[in-house]
């Protein structure tokens, strides 16, 4: 290979992996924010729950701790049971489970971006020389 064909290819690369950065980042961001407005959520719902019980007589606070506490249980017991452990920048970058870019199910972008990086970089080290 000559060396301007390289030395292109080399940059192509290297804009390519500046781009799936700032993609990555962008889901990263995703992810947290979707984490903090989650938090957010469960706080306002417990503020919920504990101003009904303390605002209503012993048997509503009763029902209110029936029918709310299960339904709490039972989502962070599917939250936890999730195979693999579910990252927020997954939970962000995926519609309802779907996978992204035809990789299948149980793959997100994230992921596909991460692979995509790392092939990026490995070729670069071989066109640079650094095995």
């Amino acid at each position: 290979m000559y060396e301007t064909e390289r030395q292109a290819e080399i940059e192509e690369i290297e804009r390519e992996l500046q781009i799936l950065r700032r993609r990555y980042a962008n889901l990263d961001r995703a992810g947290k924010r979707m984490r903090i407005m989650t938090y957010l959520f469960a706080l306002g719902f417990g503020g919920i729950v504990i101003a009904s019980l303390l605002s209503i007589d012993l048997l509503g606070g009763g029902i209110v701790l029936i029918v709310i506490l299960p339904i709490a249980f039972a989502l962070w017991i599917f939250w936890r049971r999730l195979e693999p452990p579910q990252r927020w920048i997954d939970v962000a970058c995926t519609a309802w489970g779907v996978g992204a870019w035809g990789e299948g199910p149980g793959r997100t972008e994230a992921m596909a971006i991460e692979d995509m990086v790392a092939e990026r970089m490995e070729r670069l080290a071989r066109l640079r020389g650094n095995y």
